[in-house]
Parts: structure tokens; C-alpha cells; sequence
């Protein structure tokens, strides 16, 4: 769900700094090509000391639910791409089917989609390994983990400090999504909740 907020955290910054950052510094500068064609805009941008290539960044969902997809992105020139969401307890993630819906104007055109799919459900041991072979293959790009636990500091930890061991430059804190498990409360349930929230913060 690339549209939903949420913290953005980078790994150089400690854990319990979530302040808001501070606007991006998009910097437009023309380089010369050395071949002699027309110089290129420069579109890096610095986002909460993260050195993005370009400002354009896949949002956490099905564009990365696995290895192949996230290094389709960076192949096709994205400058950073959020995973999708892991837990510690994939095993608790029960993804229903169909979980995709058309969003019809009332011509009939299609102009969105409804989707009701949780965070991963693939082992985290699997998703850390994705992330080590990307950050190994595209040490240039960003690459964000979007991370969910229950009301439990030290599961919220442990998730932490695993994703920072497998790479990741930064961190998406999940505390927003409307379907993520609220009987477990996680997500929105959580977000929606201030002692929750500085319980694990």
C-alpha cells in the first residue's frame, strides 16, 4: 500500500528517534555527458540522510514481496524501493483469495484497485536473505524495510536489529495499515493507540 504514511527511520539514526524528517533537498543540477549528448539532470536527493540516485521510490506492497521484484525496480532505474512489511511470526499471516478488487468509474473504466492483502507471509529468514543479495547486487540503491510487530519493545527490537544486520539502509515503521491484523494489535490498532505506541517507541 504505497500511499498509506508512516515514520521513516534511518538505520545511522537511533532507534527511538521517529521526529519527523526534515523535507527532502532535491538538487537539479545539469552534468555534462562525457559523449557529447545533452546533459542529464541529476535527480539525487537526500531523505533523512539517505542518499537516494533519483526521488522515485516503490512503496511497501506487492512491488516487495520478494527478491525478483525489487530487483526488477532497481533494474528499471528506481532509485529506492520499501519491502514489503515483515514480521518476526510470518506464520501468523493468513492471506485470503482473491484479495484484489477493480475500482470501476461509473463508465465502467477501471481507474484503481482495492487490495486487502496483509504484510508478507514468506518466512522473514527468506525476505532477510533478499535483502543481503540486494544490497549486495545494488549497493547504490536504497532499500527500506517496512516493519510490523505486536505491542511487544522487544519483538519490535529484535526485528530491528535483524533487518539492520541484513542491510537495510532504513526503516518504514508500520504503525498505519487499516487491515493489518488489528486482533493482534498491529497497525493501525496500533497506531491508533498513544500508550501502545511509547511502549515500543
Amino acid at each position: 500500500m504505497a500511499s498509506r504514511p508512516a515514520s521513516l527511520v534511518s538505520c545511522s539514526t537511533p532507534t527511538r528517534s521517529f521526529a519527523r524528517p526534515a523535507r527532502p533537498r532535491v538538487t537539479a543540477v545539469a552534468a555534462a555527458a562525457s559523449n557529447g549528448a545533452a546533459p542529464a539532470a541529476d535527480l539525487s536527493v537526500t531523505v533523512n540522510g539517505m542518499a537516494f540516485m533519483n526521488p522515485f521510490v516503490c512503496g511497501s506492497g506487492p512491488p516487495g514481496t520478494n527478491y525478483a521484484v525489487m530487483k526488477k525496480a532497481f533494474d528499471e532505474g528506481w532509485g529506492g524501493v520499501v519491502a514489503k512489511t515483515v514480521s518476526l511470526e510470518s506464520e501468523k499471516v493468513k492471506n485470503v483469495t482473491p484479495r484484489y478488487a477493480r475500482m470501476k468509474a461509473k463508465s465502467g473504466e477501471v481507474i484503481g484497485w482495492e487490495n486487502i492483502e496483509l504484510i508478507s507471509d514468506r518466512p522473514l529468514e527468506v525476505m532477510l536473505e533478499d535483502f543481503v543479495r540486494l544490497k549486495r547486487e545494488f549497493p547504490d540503491h536504497v532499500l527500506i524495510a517496512s516493519i510490523m510487530e505486536e505491542y511487544d519493545r522487544s519483538a519490535w527490537i529484535k526485528l530491528i536489529d535483524l533487518c539492520q544486520a541484513a542491510g537495510v539502509d532504513g526503516f518504514e515503521i508500520n504503525f498505519s495499515c487499516p487491515h493489518g491484523m488489528p486482533e493482534r494489535r498491529m497497525g493501525m490498532a496500533m497506531g491508533q493507540d498513544c500508550g501502545l505506541l511509547e511502549e515500543v517507541t
